[in-house]
């Protein structure tokens, strides 16, 4: 009898299973999960992973242009958990991101204002006025940002004022004695994140011996000095069509940069020195235009000496919408990652960002820009590496 009754519920429980939903697609023998976040009428100007991966933080104005706002959705459960309309246009600098446990989140709240926030439910922790291009520090209880541009009646301008403020109070605790002046072109420099627990870095272009040159600094906030001094000579950013990308590791210790305008090679920022000899990129000659043909490739660098690539054909166009992880070192191909089909979208507004634990890659596949290029919604496509 107990056999009879087990052999009739058999049917209803294969039923039952075959309805089930996987909400994470699984390919490769279950080493990759994905999942998409639409975010319908809108354009992405920035997001970022938190670095142990549970959340990421979506930045970007509406498709009238009308506001810009804030997003955060947990990775696990793919829940939006809250988002914030912020000033229009303060997306200017586009800093923004986490603590390294993930708990807090600083962005801009206009051009020259901050705010820490619980990263679970938006709640403010710490308001932080005149202040721009701000970065919280991993510890989550310092934030660096330049505090106060200076021009005089020339119009020669003067380095800004970069300063440490406390998040539990919100006040400022010290302006450090960095001054820029290592580099033509002090207007330039921008923070572009931090590295451990008490460097800023800091971003230039300058030039250096009558060459165009990129300068990046690390700065000690506690004993206010410059720890490293790294110049990158015959380097220039990678070109986004209308803009150029500053592409970084999570932890910035390593860039992507384009050499001479003949291939695209990694860079360690402490050092200055060149991670690998072959370019991951070649750029190509074009007859007709007589020039080196710099095309943007779609990419980011992970923590763990990998990066992830939408390559391109000769003719510039996508020679697979499906991104591939490579080994920094030796280009290696480690896999390809599953992209939806008939995505098709300006490569200004395909990019990547990694996860500080390399677990996660965020990628933007479609975006709506204002004034709009097509109809297709916001999309980011989450894949699950670990």
């Amino acid at each position: 009898m107990k056999y009879f009754r087990l052999m009739c519920l058999l049917p209803v429980l294969l039923l039952v299973f075959a309805g089930c939903k996987i909400a994470d697609p699984v390919i490769d023998d279950d080493t990759i999960n994905y999942f998409d976040i639409n975010l319908g009428d809108k354009t992405i100007e920035e997001m970022v992973v938190s670095p142990e991966g549970s959340k990421i933080a979506i930045l970007g104005y509406s498709h009238n242009g009308m506001y810009d706002f804030v997003n955060i959705y947990d990775i696990k459960t793919q829940a939006k958990l809250w988002g914030k309309i912020i000033e229009k246009n303060s997306t200017y600098w586009k800093p923004i991101n986490f603590s390294q446990d993930g708990e807090k989140l600083l962005f801009q709240l206009s051009f020259d204002s901050a705010v820490v926030v619980n990263s679970w439910n938006g709640t403010s922790l710490s308001g932080i006025g005149k202040i721009a291009n701000a970065r919280l520090f991993p510890d989550g209880e310092t934030v660096a940002g330049i505090s106060q541009y200076h021009y005089d009646p020339n119009f020669t301008t003067i380095p800004p004022v970069v300063s440490i403020y406390s998040v539990r109070t919100g006040d400022k605790i010290k302006d450090l004695t960095f001054t820029g002046t290592d580099g033509w072109g002090p207007e330039n420099w921008e923070i572009v994140g931090t590295s451990g627990t008490n460097n800023i870095v800091l971003f230039n272009n300058i030039t250096y011996n009558n060459v165009p040159t990129l300068q990046i600094v690390y700065w000690d906030i506690y004993r206010d000095i410059k720890t490293s001094n790294a110049y990158f000579g015959h380097a220039r950013l990678i070109l986004a069509e209308n803009d150029h990308l500053k592409i970084f590791s999570p932890d910035f210790s390593v860039i992507a940069l384009n050499e001479d305008n003949t291939g695209c090679f990694f860079y360690n920022t402490l050092t200055g020195g060149k991670i690998n000899t072959t370019p991951f990129v070649r750029f190509r000659f074009d007859k007709e235009k007589g020039f080196i043909y710099q095309t943007f490739v779609p990419m980011a660098i992970a923590n763990n000496k990998t990066y992830a690539i939408q390559e391109k054909n000769e003719d510039n166009t996508n020679k697979s919408q499906s991104p591939i992880l490579y080994s920094q070192n030796d280009l290696k191909r480690i896999t390809e990652l599953p992209m939806p089909t008939g995505i098709v979208d300006s490569v200004k507004t395909q990019f990547f960002k990694f996860s500080g634990n390399n677990a996660i890659l965020a990628k933007v596949i479609s975006s709506n820009v204002y004034p709009h290029e097509n109809n297709n919604p916001a999309i980011i496509r989450i894949w699950k590496l670990k």
